[in-house]
């Protein structure tokens, strides 16, 4: 509880009734009623007193919509300060009015509104030198202001009373409401929560300053403090340690920014402060120190997206990066999480795909809550075999004797010299992207691969008549033909052509293949039905004496087979494309097809 007020705490009590009344006894230039602004390249504003504040439309990219705010017109960068607009961009040609009737309001070309205020009997507006922007009666009584609608940020002078918040914004160049919120609740209690985006509702607080009952207001003073009061004005505590700034060396502003850390920003009002380096923006101080040990959610991705690592960087921002083999969803948005850039782990018991996966190890790296198995004590070997072997296991993580194994989404990912251990995570090996189930020898396995691949693309495009056609050519050609070597490559007495080549002939749709009337396509797929399920497709062609020679025929069969599926008549039955590459691939099993009812269309 707030002790009895000191001589202290009654000068911040003094100051804190004395703001109101110096806010409007600032000078101002007024905007009369019928004012106007366009959202358009002429860049007219409201300017303050000092010209130190601006009011007006900034367009937020090239060829992008405006945003009605409020920026520092002084320095370069034109710092954004507050919006009206933030999830609703306005487009070129939009207007904002201080109308007759005291409503400023902010229509789009098509007289749609889509913003206004309306305090009721306005007389006029002005745009303060404390960067706030005011309706006023005309007994200069404010009615309404932008320092109680604050968006993502606070300036000297301003208040954030019980139930004001700040929202981050969703990127740096993107102003719309992000994943973080820092409110004074009702209930006195000052928090930083993480937002169920794009909801409106919180997910979990990730910073507090524990005063339930007492938090009343909390102050941005004119020499750089933060200072949360309690109702009687007692002091409960400085937002942050390090001293404050004068407002008449520099401009400042407090920011809850789109990582979900509150900064406080320094920016030296002329060259004499910074003793002769350029002048920018300087981070003075920040809450939370380390966002990517301190956010920790029960839903969402945490500091960073699903799958993601949290880490800070020398410049005390976080980073987020994907871990070994992951790729970000999407690559304009660090944000947006980390996809697997491989296949996963198989669980079919027949694909053998453990023997196809490794891991890459991450020093210091986990993700708090998202396992799904625990032992202890085990060894790191025995820890790496388990998820090895679990085709759920994507992650283990193995520290001190204790191994945890997870599977994605990952969340509240983060590395840090504090997690310890380390995170093993399981890829597929870089020889073994794609399965060859058959045993084709090593050297060979690469271009039957692009073979069988191409024959997906073929398979899929509905040719699959010409693979009939080309095995009835091959069987034509006679199957107790011998097969001649000739210089490495496999020659087919008959066709003059090497097995290679034919292939590619099937593959490239040449003349090799001549269009049949329907009646012919139907007894050869009802044909090519019975050889496959009778497994005499391998007689179609030769005599199979060689080892090699009859792993290709097999490919061939599988072929054969996933033709059939691809063919079918009812939709519902023919595989997807994913499932068309698992099964030439090995991946997936190919049962066996059912018996054609209808003629090819």
């Amino acid at each position: 509880m707030a002790s009895s007020p000191s001589r202290t705490d009654m000068l911040f009590m003094t100051i804190m009734l004395l703001l109101p009344i110096l806010a409007t006894a600032q000078p101002r230039t007024n905007v009369t009623l019928g004012s106007s602004l366009v959202a358009n390249s002429a860049n007219s504003t409201w300017l303050s007193p000092s010209a130190e504040f601006a009011f007006g439309f900034q367009q937020t990219a090239p060829k992008g919509g405006y945003l009605l705010a409020i920026w520092f017109h002084q320095i370069p960068e034109k710092t954004i300060i507050w919006s009206a607009n933030r999830d609703d961009l306005a487009p070129e040609g939009s207007r904002v009015q201080l109308a007759a009737n005291g409503t400023l309001q902010l229509n789009d070309p098509s007289g749609r509104q889509i913003w206004a205020a309306d305090p009721g009997n306005a007389s006029y507006a002005a745009m303060l030198d404390t960067g706030n922007f005011a309706l006023f009666t005309a007994a200069s009584v404010n009615l309404w202001q932008t320092f109680d609608q604050p968006t993502d940020t606070l300036l000297p002078t301003q208040i954030l009373n019980q139930g004001g918040e700040l929202i981050s914004s969703f990127s740096d160049k993107n102003f719309s409401r992000g994943r973080f919120l820092f409110t004074l609740q009702t209930d006195g209690n000052l928090v930083w929560y993480t937002r169920n985006f794009p909801m409106n509702d919180i997910i979990r607080a990730y910073m507090a300053t524990a005063t339930v009952g007492d938090g009343f207001r909390l102050i941005f003073n004119q020499t750089g403090y933060f200072n949360l009061v309690a109702r009687n004005g007692t002091l409960l505590s400085n937002l942050f340690s390090i001293l404050g700034a004068s407002t008449l060396q520099y401009y400042q502003r407090l920011t809850l920014e789109y990582d979900g850390v509150l900064r406080h920003y320094l920016y030296p009002k002329s060259d004499n402060t910074t003793g002769g380096r350029p002048r920018a923006w300087s981070v003075q101080d920040i809450l939370p120190s380390n966002i990517c040990t301190q956010v920790r959610q029960d839903t969402g991705g945490g500091a960073c997206g699903l799958n993601s690592l949290c880490s800070m960087g020398t410049d005390q921002r976080p980073r987020c990066s994907c871990p070994f083999d992951y790729s970000l969803i999407d690559p304009n948005d660090l944000w947006s999480g980390c996809k697997k850039d491989f296949l996963p782990h198989s669980c079919d018991p027949e694909s053998h795909d453990s023997d196809l996966f490794m891991f890459k190890d991450m020093p210091d790296a986990d993700w708090p809550d998202s396992d799904y198995a625990h032992f202890n004590p085990v060894s790191e070997d025995w820890c790496r075999q388990q998820c090895l072997t679990d085709c759920f296991c994507d992650v283990a993580i193995y520290r001190n004797a204790d191994c945890w194994k997870k599977r994605i989404p990952l969340s509240n990912g983060k590395i840090d010299p504090g997690v310890q251990g380390k995170a093993l995570i399981k890829v597929r090996a870089k020889n073994a992207t794609v399965l060859d189930p058959l045993g084709s020898k090593p050297g060979k396995r690469n271009t039957r691969l692009g073979v069988i691949i191409a024959g997906a693309v073929l398979l899929a495009s509905s040719v699959f008549l010409n693979v009939v056609l080309f095995a009835s050519k091959l069987f034509l050609a006679g199957k107790k033909s011998k097969k001649v070597e000739n210089e490495g490559s496999i020659v087919y007495p008959g066709l003059n052509i090497s097995y290679g080549v034919l292939l590619l002939e099937l593959l490239c749709c040449r003349k090799n293949f001549e269009p049949d009337v329907e009646d012919e396509r139907r007894i050869l797929s009802d044909w090519a039905y019975d050889c496959c399920c009778d497994g005499t497709v391998a007689e179609m062609v030769v005599e199979l004496e060689d080892e090699e020679m009859r792993d290709d025929i097999m490919r061939f069969e599988r072929m054969v087979k996933i033709g059939m599926w691809c063919i079918q008549e009812d939709p519902e039955l023919r595989p997807q494309m994913k499932r068309v590459v698992h099964m030439l691939e090995g991946s997936a099993q190919v049962p066996p097809p059912p018996d054609p009812s209808s003629p090819f269309l």
